[in-house]
Order: structure tokens, then sequence, then C-alpha cells
């Protein structure tokens, strides 16, 4: 329940993929700024963002990364072993 809800609070904000954990989204707020603190919680990603979201339809879509790879997808970055498209809203690889 709490993934599905973390989700859709980013959803109702527009985004696509959450871009960072709760607990950093909530300290950002409060302080108006991205300190760049380091964060490794697990942030719930969808392989296919495409696919509507529906606490039933999680299962095989759902994928975990820490905040700080959350950040860096979205910013463009791209990883040997994971990249997000943007474009076609879908992680291109993974491990």
């Amino acid at each position: 329940d709490d993934l599905f809800i973390t989700m859709c609070f980013y959803a109702r904000l527009g985004f696509v993929q959450p871009p960072s954990c709760l607990k950093c989204a909530h300290r950002n707020a409060v302080k108006k700024n991205d300190d760049g603190a380091s964060c490794n919680n697990l942030v719930p990603w969808r392989r296919d963002a495409n696919i509507p979201l529906h606490p039933d339809g999680l299962g095989d879509n759902l994928v975990f990364v820490t905040c700080n790879t959350a950040k860096s997808l979205i910013s463009g970055d791209a990883y040997p072993s994971i990249q997000w498209d943007s474009k076609n809203r879908r992680i291109l690889h993974e491990m």
C-alpha cells in the first residue's frame, strides 16, 4: 500500500516516475532547495510507465532504485545497468 501511495503522490504532481524518496521530497520542500545530501532510500519505479497505476497492476512492473539513482536518472544520467527512456517512458536496461 505504501508503495502505491508513494507512486500516486508523485503522479498527482505530474511526475511519470518518483524523482526521489518522500523523505528527501519533504526535506527539500521545507528547506526550499536540494542540499545534495546522499540518500540510499529505496524508491519504487515502474519498468513501463505507460501501464496505468493500479494497486493490482504493479507486480512485475515494479523495480526499486535508490533515491540517488532516481535523482540521477530523472536528470538524464545513465548507468551500465539501468537507463531511463523519457520519450518512451520505459527503463531500457536492468540487471
